[in-house]
């Protein structure tokens, strides 16, 4: 059986309040900051296709990732930590150029045949991914197809399944306060 901790009692108005018990096993326990988690992000890298018919698409969010460049002497290798703070990322989906010719480097070359011509970019912010994850064109269909390798698609998975769970509870959070407010 724990053994039980007593604190000081505290006192309101002058009226001694009685002080709570609390299980020693439980009196280290601290509360989960969920900003600490997205602290520490690691990159993600996948190829995100854009399905959509939009000629001139492209998508801004809040966040970047930081780049420290490889030495030289190749001592350090580059390092690529994804914020969420610290400005805006661009990524453009576009198919014409200004002179409305198609961007062949944009352009998805791999097997998959009904992807393939489409608009494409490389993104490795792991929140970016799981934000264009969850787009929808306005019919309701897939505005985006994301593609990675065995092991980033493990990680997305588990990224993408924990974020919904902390977007859900923040909702949930949010949702009390307001009806207590």
């Amino acid at each position: 059986m724990p053994k039980a901790v007593k604190h000081e009692g505290e006192t309101r108005g002058g009226v001694a309040i009685a002080p709570p018990e609390v299980d020693e096993p439980l009196a280290g326990l601290q509360s989960i900051q969920i900003g600490a988690l997205e602290k520490a992000l690691r990159p993600i890298k996948a190829t995100v296709v854009y399905l959509g018919t939009n000629p001139n698409m492209s998508v801004c969010l809040p966040g970047i990732v930081d780049v420290v460049a490889a030495s030289e002497d190749g001592d350090f290798p580059e390092v690529r930590t994804p914020l969420e703070e610290g400005g805006n990322s661009s990524y453009d989906f576009r198919r014409l150029d200004s002179r409305q010719r198609p961007i062949l480097e944009r352009q998805f070359k791999g097997p998959q045949s009904h992807l393939r011509g489409r608009p494409c970019v490389v993104i490795d912010h792991p929140i970016h991914l799981y934000e264009i994850y969850k787009r929808q064109g306005q019919d309701g269909s897939k505005e985006f197809e994301i593609l990675a390798g065995p092991a980033a698609q493990l990680e997305l998975m588990a990224f993408f399944l924990d974020r919904a769970r902390v977007n859900k509870m923040a909702a949930r959070e949010h949702e009390l306060v307001t009806k207590e407010g």
